[in-house]
């Protein structure tokens, strides 16, 4: 197994547990850095720095450890977002995260969404691309200019953006509920336009629903499927179908 590893420079508990945990599903695996290196495109020295703590490993590095090592990538990847948020914390001690029952306007679900990328890891806006499929599900602007402030995301986004934080799928319909609940009050304010749509999606076929703005509390929307078309309060048109999903 060659010679003994160097003492894990690092005060920080969650980087700390990253790199025990790398090493011990190495010593578990008795397997080389020669021989780990062999089965994935990084270099003995660059898998070998992955556990000294001087710094955070990228994300592809602690995954194909994992891989080599024939451990939990899923793992791999928990542990590398809680090291890579707790340093986030340290540097940002005042930022919090908006509950999501308390979303109600556009800037609410921006705070939440950025705190969301931050509690997931921070990964380069390129690999986050990537990762959704890197067809345009998730926009390198867009995304950029969210994890600035400056917008939210679609509701396609918003999906796509739940799948690369691995955000659990029981957690999904909530923040879709607080998409919904934004996205109301960003076109009560801009007013009634013909080109303001919202997506969703059944569990059949994607419908375009439209809401027209009234009163703050009932809002009307005129639903559309194939040929046949009715209107239903919001309320129970959107967050049934929500449930449904």
């Amino acid at each position: 197994m060659g010679r003994p590893e160097t003492p894990i420079a690092t005060p920080d508990l969650a980087l700390r547990k990253l790199a025990e945990w790398l090493r011990k599903q190495r010593n578990d695996a008795r397997i080389t850095y020669f021989e780990m290196a062999e089965q994935t495109v990084f270099s003995m020295a660059t898998l070998s720095r992955a556990t000294t703590g001087e710094r955070i490993p990228k994300l592809p590095v602690v995954e194909a450890y994992a891989r080599a090592c024939g451990a939990s990538v899923k793992e791999a990847r928990r542990l590398w977002r809680a090291a890579r948020y707790s340093e986030y914390r340290q540097t940002h001690p005042r930022s919090y995260a908006v509950r999501l029952d308390l979303v109600r306007e556009p800037a609410d679900m921006v705070t939440a969404l950025q705190h969301l990328y931050y509690r997931a890891g921070a990964m380069p806006i390129d690999e986050m691309e990537r990762r959704a499929g890197g067809h345009g599900e998730l926009p390198h602007t867009t995304l950029l200019r969210m994890v600035h402030g400056q917008t939210m995301l679609s509701r396609p986004q918003l999906a796509a953006f739940l799948k690369v934080c691995e955000v659990p799928p029981t957690e999904h319909a909530q923040w879709t509920r607080a998409w919904l609940r934004a996205w109301r009050h960003r076109e009560l304010d801009r007013g009634p336009r013909n080109s303001d749509f919202v997506s969703a999606h059944d569990q059949q076929e994607l419908q375009q629903v439209k809401l027209w703005p009234g009163h703050p509390e009932i809002t009307d929307v005129r639903v559309t499927v194939g040929k046949r078309s009715w209107t239903r309060k919001a309320s129970s048109a959107l967050e049934g179908r929500l449930e449904a999903s």
